[in-house]
This record gives C-alpha cells, structure tokens and sequence, in this order.
C-alpha cells in the first residue's frame, strides 16, 4: 500500500490535530509526513507517539504517517522495528536498497516519488490550511 496524493508535512502535534480535524470533517484519507530532519531532531518514538495522540482523538479517520528518515540508516531501521509503517527515505541507492530489503521483510512500506505537500510550517492558521488542501483533493492509498 503507497502513499500518494495530497500530503501534510506537520511539524507538531498540533499540526496532525488539525490534519486529523479536516479529514474527519471531510471524510477522507489523511496522509501525513514528518519534516525533513525531524528524525535526527526529534527521534522515531517521539514522532510516532505524536501521530498515535492525534489519531486517538479521531479514530474514525484512515491515516497513515510517512517518516521522512532524509539519509539515515540505523536510525530508519530502528523507526521501523518500533511501528513506523510508511518510510521516505533519501539515502544513496546502496542503503535505499538495504533499507528496502529489511522494510519488506517488516511489512514496511518505502514511499517513493515527487508528490504534492502542503508545509504547515509555512502557514499561520492550519485548521483552514488542512481543510482547503484536502477539499482540492483527496489522498489515496495503492
């Protein structure tokens, strides 16, 4: 199952309420992606606890959160052995094929490709940020 569509880089758990918020309110798929370095920064556990939080206050939504792991190796191993389902990986092709040989062996899923994003980083009211990407359109699970 790849991750594909309309996706919202959050940086904090406030960031994935609102994102939870608008795709409850829409009825849609929610994709999610953490922050190019939040791994280093913030660590695989915190990030997934983070995406837990939210996705409790609304389990009636069908999300998926991608670990933006940039071009780390251990640290993207050890995201995946504690639940992270949904990796973005960046590191050179020796390791990105290491990496995928261990997420299959997981049932890890390596996403792939350029993609459309909405950075919440980059906006000052995310409720109405959430709510307007996701209306335009609807992300989808392969």
């Amino acid at each position: 199952m790849a991750a594909a569509g309309r996706v919202i880089i959050a940086h904090t758990l406030v960031h994935m309420r609102e994102a939870f918020a608008a795709a409850h309110t829409l009825h849609t798929l929610l994709v999610l992606q953490t922050a190019t370095g939040a791994l280093r920064f913030a660590g695989a556990q915190y990030l997934l606890t983070m995406f837990q939080k939210a996705q409790a206050e609304f389990p009636a939504v069908r999300a998926v959160l991608i670990l933006n792991c940039d071009d780390a190796g251990a640290e993207t191993v050890s995201a995946m052995r504690i639940g992270h389902t949904h990796i973005r990986s960046s590191a050179p092709e020796i390791l990105k094929a290491k990496l995928a040989d261990i997420a299959q062996q997981l049932g890890v899923v390596m996403v792939e490709g350029v993609f459309e994003a909405l950075d919440l980083r980059y906006t000052y009211k995310p409720a109405e940020a959430c709510e307007k990407w996701l209306k335009e359109k609807a992300a989808v699970l392969e």
